[in-house]
């Protein structure tokens, strides 16, 4: 068993790691736009920071009785916990108190969004989510099943199916239980979205028009490419 005299080494290679952690994690958002495989750093926000919390606390607990030689370690650490508790923490509060009140309106459309991934070993539990959900319309990305029996208590609550009229490989559709009265007028006009320099690549949206209490409402449903800026950029470009 080791002595307990070499556990004070530990603290500011935990302040330096958690340092480094913030650093690379933080950078990753800008450089994402050159090279988008960084952009999956951004989605471990809420564990960096977690992370770096726990890492403070290390270097706390390890060098209570002589904090002013763990100074550098605490700083360290304590960036990173600021530098993502200033991004995750916001959010977190925001979710806890739930959706902002809606004003007064004419007509009201309640809108809910997912991505039911393709791949998923089980869709029932999204299903079932959505059913309830008490949405108007639903936009969906990655339904490639939606056809399938396991879907057919949605088809049922939702008879309206807008899909997009390309990209089999990422399926996007509309559902309502209104009718709609315009389908894929965007995609009609433009199928294929060119970056400057690039190849043609399939739209991955579909929209539809509605009519609600007499007010028209037009819905797009997009799942951007990701592979580049540039192809998000002409899609959005596009659909202006």
């Amino acid at each position: 068993m080791p002595s307990l005299r070499y556990r004070p080494r530990l603290a500011p290679v935990a302040g330096l790691l958690a340092f480094a952690i913030s650093v690379i994690a933080m950078a990753a958002g800008p450089v994402a736009a050159i090279w988008p495989p960084l952009d999956a750093l951004n989605h471990a926000a809420p564990l960096w920071f977690i992370a770096s919390v726990l890492c403070f606390g290390l270097i706390a607990l390890i060098w209570r009785r002589r904090l002013k030689r763990a100074r550098t370690a605490l700083v360290c650490a304590g960036f990173s916990v600021l530098a993502f508790g200033a991004a995750v923490v916001p959010e977190a509060l925001a979710g806890l108190r739930g959706p902002s009140p809606v004003p007064d309106a004419r007509a009201r459309l309640r809108v809910v969004s997912l991505n039911l991934w393709a791949d998923s070993a089980d869709p029932r539990p999204a299903v079932e989510y959505l059913v309830a959900s008490g949405a108007d319309v639903l936009v969906l990305a990655e339904a490639g099943d939606l056809y399938g029996p396991a879907f057919a208590p949605l088809r049922a609550a939702y008879p309206f199916v807008i899909p997009s009229i390309s990209s089999p490989y990422a399926f996007v559709a509309i559902l309502s239980r209104h009718p709609p009265t315009a389908i894929n007028t965007i995609t009609a006009q433009a199928y294929d979205v060119v970056p400057t320099g690039g190849r043609a690549r399939q739209l991955r949206w579909a929209d539809a028009t509605f009519v609600i209490d007499g007010v028209p409402a037009h819905v797009v449903a997009v799942h951007a490419h990701r592979s580049s800026a540039d192809y998000t950029g002409a899609e959005l470009a596009a659909m202006a």
